[in-house]
């Protein structure tokens, strides 16, 4: 593949997907004026569409751009990696519960970088806030600890336009919602329990159900948190054995 500069590829995608979004989907943005353009965060997003790539790309005013978390599966197309590898992007396998994937993102902010993560951990596929991903849940509160913002982002209308299942997208509007960094202080200062990061994961999950349309809220029911998960580490880890998912956080 070509040797082209990130920033070049990222300007590029990031043009050609506004002028798309804004022509066939009338594409709004409600964006904090005084939103952080620069430095480490965090960015918690709902995730029920293909379509919510280019709604976000177009949205974030980071510079350069947040960086994704993609399905691993994806990279078996040279043209795909080649363009995963340029916008940085951090391959995940196992539904979000790859420790070395984890490992990426902690990374990530750490060296200053913006990291943009679904809720529960994959694609909705009825369009609904799920339960959140428990690993993430207790990555946001690490993060807010070390002083890295962590904020919550929505696209509506994605679903309806391109829903799972879909090949072609339909015409319809998509609007994508940013929030200012959340206020994690009242877990922040001590352990993080099982209790804490079911009362953490309330918090989010409300905050995400109240920038949603009534369709596209957690049903009645839904669960706050996914299960405790116990995964292998991946093959590229040091030390070859099971743990909770949480626990490399």
């Amino acid at each position: 593949m070509p040797s082209v500069p990130p920033s070049l590829v990222q300007n590029v995608v990031r043009g050609l997907s506004g002028a798309y979004m804004r022509t066939f989907h009338q594409l709004t943005t409600d964006v904090p004026a005084d939103f952080p353009r620069s430095g480490p965060m965090l960015a918690i997003v709902n995730h029920s569409s293909h379509m919510d790539a280019a709604a976000y790309a177009v949205a974030d005013p980071s510079r350069p751009p947040a960086v994704v978390i993609v399905k691993e599966s994806l990279l078996r197309t040279p043209v795909v990696r080649w363009f995963v590898a340029k916008w940085g992007a951090i391959p995940v396998s196992r539904d979000g519960h790859d420790v070395a994937a984890l490992r990426g993102i902690v990374g990530a902010l750490r060296q200053g970088k913006r990291v943009a993560v679904a809720a529960e951990g994959t694609r909705s596929r009825t369009g609904h806030l799920g339960p959140l991903n428990r690993v993430l849940v207790k990555l946001a509160v690490d993060m807010a600890r070390r002083d890295i913002p962590v904020v919550l982002g929505v696209t509506i209308g994605t679903y309806q336009v391109l829903p799972p299942g879909a090949i072609l997208p339909r015409l319809g509007k998509v609007r994508v919602s940013i929030t200012m960094p959340l206020d994690l202080s009242p877990w922040t200062g001590r352990k993080v329990t099982d209790a804490d990061l079911e009362e953490v994961g309330a918090f989010i999950q409300r905050r995400m159900a109240a920038m949603l349309p009534p369709e596209q809220r957690p049903v009645p029911g839904t669960p706050v948190l996914t299960p405790p998960v116990v995964v292998a580490a991946s093959s590229s880890d040091a030390t070859p054995v099971t743990r909770r998912a949480d626990a490399a956080v």
